[in-house]
């Protein structure tokens, strides 16, 4: 059964998306740097770090650097995993009405009651020639 809050949930699923690809993007645009300042700092410029303050710093910017790239990565994989919210609705809704017995039963009502307004309304016209 499907309630008030699945149909909200499911509504909201582009929005959930926007936002993992936004909080994905904010986390490459800081965690890319970091970690480039410390290529850049020990590598490319052959600095070997000597005091302990700049060893530290530079193992953080490293540490927070490699995981904001992870949390980056699982942002926008799930953005992309996510499915919209029509998708959803064909995944959830669509199959929960179709598979209603009550539901299907309504087409064979209709198709009856027109049938047999279709009868009497041409014996109507046939009694009204004779």
């Amino acid at each position: 059964m499907i309630n008030a809050f699945d149909i909200y949930l499911i509504s909201q699923l582009d929005t959930f998306v926007t936002w993992f690809r936004i909080f994905g993007i904010i986390s490459m645009m800081v965690g890319v740097p970091l970690i480039a300042a410390y290529v850049c700092e020990v590598i490319l410029d052959s600095h070997i770090p000597t005091g302990e303050e700049e060893v530290l710093f530079l193992n953080k910017c490293r540490k927070i650097g490699k995981i904001l790239i992870v949390i980056s990565c699982i942002f926008i994989t799930t953005s992309i995993f996510l499915p919209s919210s029509k998708t959803a609705v064909a995944m959830f809704v669509v199959p929960k009405i179709v598979n209603n017995e009550d539901i299907q039963e309504m087409p064979q009502n209709v198709f009856k009651l027109m049938n047999e307004k279709l009868k009497e309304w041409t014996k109507d016209v046939l009694d009204a020639e004779e």
